[in-house]
């Protein structure tokens, strides 16, 4: 499956399903899954899905000047 592929998989999956795309960092990496089914899924699939403007963060940084950390389609 290419990454296309997975990205419209996770789109469909926040779209239809309520997913929420989250992230966290573990041994100092981001690391990206949705939430309800623990799926992760890589950087650069999840950069290309909350650069989308039918996505939208829910401004929930721990600290100024980080990224949000979850994610929802709109």
């Amino acid at each position: 499956m290419g990454r296309s592929d997975t990205k419209q998989i996770v789109l469909s999956a926040m779209r239809e399903e309520g997913e929420t795309l989250a992230l966290s960092f573990e041994d100092n990496k981001p690391v990206w899954r949705l939430l309800r089914s623990g799926r992760r899924i890589s950087s650069r699939t999840a950069q290309r899905i909350v650069n989308r403007v039918d996505v939208q963060s829910s401004d929930d940084a721990l600290f100024s000047g980080m990224p949000a950390q979850t994610y929802r389609a709109r």
